[in-house]
């Protein structure tokens, strides 16, 4: 298929992806507001829609920052990828999932798929393992098994809620350690620790927020630049984060700030792919 060919087949606009579809005019005073750009290519020079056409013109098409130009206010938003957009808000809303129920380990049992708190009556209360975990028996195989707690495995779990405290006080790393006579091999397991369990939190409380029957919700949102430090001496180059925050204007609650960055793909892979 010949270049040119391929550019009619594409459209003049990214696919809406999962129900996204952020490629409108972002002037709210403008009519065009929220009313996406039509995938159809219009004809060239027109400066007012005529029958049949949006109002809308595409401007710098091919490179690598195209707009769309809308003729009723003048405003130029940029085109954006739907599905990235799509994919970050499953990245960042990846934390409200529902965690999975605990069931029985034997694949062979009939409870294998049978929750613990949705179905009690195939499981029976067997007391507590010596690190205070809650034990179970499993009715149909009769075989016991134990739900490890968040704290299993740590020595000194009275720890936590110090390092907790002096985290959100900013205090330096060293000072910690020294302050709380622990290792830093010690303290970086324990703030990937304290991360999950802030996650589990706010997890189980927005999920009973989204519950709630409301009118309308005026979200306030606000935007800032963190200026990380070089992690390698033969690049010293400083590394500029962009996180974007909202909060609930009437009750006050913040409900995230999310920084632009990914941590699961691999350099690596990236590297591979750009290639």
């Amino acid at each position: 298929m010949d270049k040119k060919s391929s550019e009619q087949l594409r459209p003049r606009i990214p696919l809406e992806h999962k129900g996204v579809q952020v490629n409108f005019c972002k002037n709210p005073l403008c009519k065009n507001f929220g009313v996406s750009a039509g995938l159809d290519k219009q004809k060239r020079g027109a400066s007012k829609p005529k029958e049949g056409q949006d109002s809308y013109t595409l401007s710098g098409a091919g490179k690598d920052s195209p707009t769309i130009h809308c003729l009723l206010c003048n405003e130029y938003p940029p085109v954006k990828s739907n599905k990235g957009i799509s994919e970050e808000l499953d990245r960042i809303s990846d934390y409200l999932k529902e965690p999975s129920e605990k069931t029985c380990p034997d694949l062979k049992c009939d409870n294998h798929t049978v929750g613990i708190k949705s179905n009690k009556k195939s499981y029976q209360s067997f007391g507590k393992t010596r690190s205070g975990s809650p034990r179970y028996r499993c009715k149909s195989c009769n075989k016991t098994f134990s739900i490890k707690r968040p704290t299993t495995g740590h020595k000194k779990p009275y720890i936590n809620r110090r390092v907790f405290s002096s985290l959100v006080n900013k205090m330096v790393f060293n000072r910690l350690c020294e302050k709380d006579e622990i290792s830093a091999g010690t303290l970086y397991p324990k703030i990937d620790f304290i991360y999950k369990q802030c996650l589990a939190f706010v997890s189980n409380r927005e999920r009973n927020f989204s519950k709630r029957e409301m009118d309308r919700l005026y979200v306030s949102v606000d935007r800032q630049e963190y200026i990380v430090n070089w992690t390698k001496r033969k690049d010293k180059r400083n590394i500029k984060l962009i996180a974007a925050g909202c909060a609930d204007n009437d009750s006050m609650y913040v409900f995230g700030m999310h920084l632009n960055y990914e941590p699961t793909p691999k350099r690596s892979e990236i590297l591979h792919y750009r290639r």
